[in-house]
């Protein structure tokens, strides 16, 4: 039996991603194409960041909820007060509405290789030897 598992740290809940037989214990499944880049974790959504987009499923059944084309390479999701943050290797953050995908913010500033994590209404940039602290709802 193959499964691909994801860990969600917060949680510390393994989520399955695949599996290649029916097996009675998992709760849903869904077919995806490969090349998941990201995974982000809403309260109510998995969000999967691919090269050709974002897709947001619904925790409870694995439905698609809503699906939107990336223009720019990501690597990174990050959920944080209604948005999703999303960061690659180009530099750019830019913030999404977690509900249906709109662009809420792109940030001016270019960050190279960044890491992104939130807390509260804080965005924390890890780049280049520098720590850069941003408004989560503004940029």
């Amino acid at each position: 039996m193959r499964r691909l598992f994801f860990l969600v740290p917060a949680l510390s809940i393994p989520v399955l991603l695949w599996s290649a037989i029916a097996d009675p214990m998992v709760k849903w499944q869904v077919q995806t194409a490969p090349g998941i880049r990201a995974i982000g974790l809403s309260q109510d959504s998995l969000l999967l960041v691919r090269a050709e987009g974002l897709t947001a499923l619904a925790l409870s059944n694995g439905k698609v909820k809503w699906q939107k084309k990336l223009s720019a390479g990501f690597d990174q999701a990050a959920p944080c007060l209604g948005t999703l943050l999303l960061a690659g290797p180009q530099g750019a953050l830019t913030a999404l509405r977690l509900t249906d995908g709109a662009a809420l913010w792109r940030s001016a500033q270019l960050f190279e290789r960044p890491r992104v994590a939130c807390l509260s209404d804080r965005v924390y940039v890890a780049s280049a030897g520098a720590l850069t602290v941003l408004e989560a709802q503004s940029g």
